[in-house]
């Protein structure tokens, strides 16, 4: 259990400094370094908790405005609006 929740959280760090940003214009990986553990995991859990409470606006707090989705959603717009539209 204990490899299992190291490898999610440097798999979460990874994927958070090349998709969340929380209020900081891409300042994850301008500066190239992974952000530290209990920050990756405190922006995954916003990110995740922006859908199960139906609250998308809690998405502005995680996501860049330019954030990319790859793959978009079938009829989805681009951005961190698109990911925000039902």
């Amino acid at each position: 259990m204990e490899i299992l929740t190291s490898n999610l959280l440097s798999i979460a760090s990874i994927v958070l400094t090349s998709t969340l940003v929380a209020g900081q214009a891409n300042a994850a990986t301008a500066c190239g370094k992974p952000l530290p553990p209990a920050k990756a995991i405190a922006l995954l859990k916003n990110f995740y908790a922006a859908f199960s409470s139906k609250n998308m606006d809690q998405l502005d707090l995680v996501l860049a405005k330019d954030w990319v989705d790859v793959p978009m959603a079938p009829g989805q717009q681009p951005g961190r609006d698109g990911m925000k539209a039902p």
